[in-house]
């Protein structure tokens, strides 16, 4: 959501470079400074082993 208000010119935004990289490449979200904070925490998924005989769940995990 905090995305989409950018993108509508509804305010700033800090975002993650990965999740935004596309709008920062074309143009449609700029940079306001060089600034950069490392997140310190990551994303894990976690989920069965028998996950894994679903091709789908399978395509997602990879």
């Amino acid at each position: 959501m905090a995305i989409d208000a950018a993108l509508q010119g509804k305010g700033l935004l800090l975002g993650q470079h990965l999740l935004i990289e596309n709008e920062l490449k074309t143009g449609q979200l700029v940079k306001l400074s060089e600034v950069s904070l490392p997140l310190g925490l990551a994303y894990y998924l976690a989920y069965p082993e028998r996950t894994l005989d679903n091709p789908n769940a399978a395509t997602f995990i990879e």
